[in-house]
């Protein structure tokens, strides 16, 4: 599975979780979305070693990442006596980690799970509202994944699985379609 896939996935969730909120990529050439909104991060990319045989795969490398989930919201409006007096409770916390537990149930993993691609919360869910500095107040919460997932590199090139070229002119048609020769018999002769 490429990053590009998990990314998708990772989205595909979040966006399902937050139906009343924007979901957004961090770090992107975004106008500011009006609260809530949940930004997604993916940090390095960790890669195995070594390549492992899957049977049914092929070729292949356990990889690692972590995937960064902010949650920008202006919290629950605090009524007194019924009446509205424009402070709010700041839910950003508790609304991301319902979120960590959506993401850790078994229908979230069922979804992630063909093909397989694990995310278990790292660490905790902070609470980050004291760093925003804006005119209008905000809260904001920050969770951490640890997403691992298994990149196929197959063929002689290792890209049999890649649409080529890539996004950033990487890779040829050639290179996936190269096969790979493999000695399937061999005659031994004694020499004495």
């Amino acid at each position: 599975m490429a990053l590009d896939m998990v990314r998708k996935r990772l989205y595909e969730l979040a966006a399902r979780f937050f139906t009343g909120a924007s979901v957004l990529w961090a770090e992107q050439v975004n106008t500011q979305a009006a609260l809530p909104y949940v930004t997604i991060k993916i940090g390095g990319i960790r890669r195995s070693t070594h390549i492992v045989y899957d049977p049914i795969a092929g070729p292949c490398y356990h990889c690692e990442t972590v995937a960064e989930f902010n949650l920008y919201t202006e919290g629950k409006p605090l009524p007194v006596g019924g009446k509205a007096t424009g402070n709010f409770v700041n839910t950003a916390t508790s609304d991301l980690m319902a979120f960590a537990n959506f993401m850790e149930s078994p229908g979230a993993i069922d979804i992630l799970s063909d093909p397989p691609v694990s995310a278990l919360l790292k660490g905790e869910v902070r609470d980050l509202s004291f760093l925003e500095n804006d005119r209008k107040h905000r809260y904001r919460a920050m969770a951490e994944f640890d997403v691992g997932f298994v990149e196929n590199a197959d063929g002689w090139y290792g890209v049999l699985d890649a649409p080529l070229p890539n996004a950033s002119g990487g890779g040829t048609d050639a290179m996936a379609s190269e096969i790979i020769e493999i000695i399937e018999e061999a005659e031994l002769e004694e020499i004495t």
